[in-house]
């Protein structure tokens, strides 16, 4: 793969080209996705260039964390915007889009649900149960009576606590209420927030969930790559699994496995045989949800992506997705390592 320099984006947009993706579909998609926000004018445009063969995205990826929970998830976004902003400089005949991925299908609400702040965590104790970004986050106002209290003598914070509380109580949904808050942080530098949970977007990636759960090809793929990475002393950061796919639906996000009389989604009673499973992939790819391995495959496959913006962590499992990429023909990413900043008071 070609490293992350600003000399390599013209021979990566040739390599972007030479694989097919949708545009008007991601394009609609997208605008449909917009419809509860409002979107702002400069988003709306670029959600529209995006429909043009010399538009490209850079694209930052992160679960729906309640009140931003960790600082990287700002950073990630900032360093994102940035990036497409030093690209539109340097190459005026393209067009480059920044795009934060909700990745709201997401079920750890242990991982999303908690944040820090002045040393007092507060976490979210949900009793609500599979992808995060279907969960009601109404009781969050709560935490926003605390966070007043806190902020009591400074009015910017004031205001973001009053953001936070209008994205909690207007909205039926933890992606609704991101996608709310962080529109109104980052719209206006023209920042396109795709959620993942889309009928229309995985419609478009039928064949790979069947690839992925009968065949098995990414499981055999990653883990051909992991085991070259080993010998070079690389500790492998995922471990993929026969089947990289988990059934959604109201309150679940379960696994499915096979089994001796077909497949099972764990922890339930659903059951089907082989040809039953097909149609449902074939009828309803909506409740199929991609985990870890399969995820960045889906993500590189709707967009006209160049560049993946990531921490440490992430980066590292990316690594080892780089020949089942290539054999499932979907175009692999330069990867950057996302800026790192240490805030001291004075």
């Amino acid at each position: 793969g070609l490293s992350h320099e600003l000399e390599n984006y013209p021979t990566k947009i040739e390599e972007r080209n030479q694989f097919p993706f949708q545009r008007d579909l991601l394009a609609d998609s997208l605008t449909e996705q917009y419809k509860s926000v409002g979107a702002k004018d400069s988003v709306m445009a670029n959600i529209e260039a995006l429909r043009q063969e010399t538009t490209y995205t850079v694209t930052t990826g992160h679960q729906l964390n309640i009140f931003t929970g960790p600082l990287y998830f700002i950073y990630k976004i900032l360093h994102t915007i940035k990036l497409a902003d030093k690209l539109n400089e340097a190459h005026p005949e393209n067009r480059f889009v920044p795009i934060y991925w909700m990745n709201s299908e997401d079920h750890d609400i242990d991982e999303v649900g908690q944040f820090n702040l002045f040393g007092h965590k507060y976490s979210w104790n949900s009793e609500q149960t599979g992808a995060t970004g279907r969960m009601n986050p109404s009781y969050l106002t709560e935490f926003c009576d605390k966070l007043e209290k806190v902020f009591d003598n400074d009015d910017l914070s004031k205001e973001l606590v009053q953001l936070f509380r209008e994205a909690y109580s207007k909205h039926d949904n933890l992606t609704d209420a991101t996608r709310y808050f962080v529109n109104e942080l980052f719209g206006e530098r023209g920042l396109v927030i795709i959620d993942s949970d889309d009928a229309r977007l995985k419609s478009s990636f039928i064949e790979q969930f069947k690839t992925d759960i009968f065949e098995n090809r990414p499981f055999e793929l990653v883990k051909s790559t992991s085991l070259k990475l080993s010998k070079s002393n690389y500790h492998a950061q995922v471990n993929p699994r026969e089947i990289n796919c988990f059934y959604l639906a109201d309150s679940i996000r379960n696994r499915i496995v096979k089994t001796e009389s077909g497949y099972h989604v764990l922890h339930t009673d659903i059951r089907f045989a082989a040809e039953e499973l097909r149609s449902e992939i074939e009828q309803h790819p909506e409740r199929f949800s991609p985990n870890v391995v399969l995820r960045p495959l889906f993500q590189e496959f709707i967009l006209p992506n160049l560049t993946y913006v990531g921490g440490a962590g992430e980066l590292s499992y990316w690594l080892q997705y780089k020949e089942y990429f290539s054999e499932m023909s979907v175009s692999y990413p330069m990867l950057a390592l996302r800026n790192h900043f240490l805030l001291l008071d004075s």
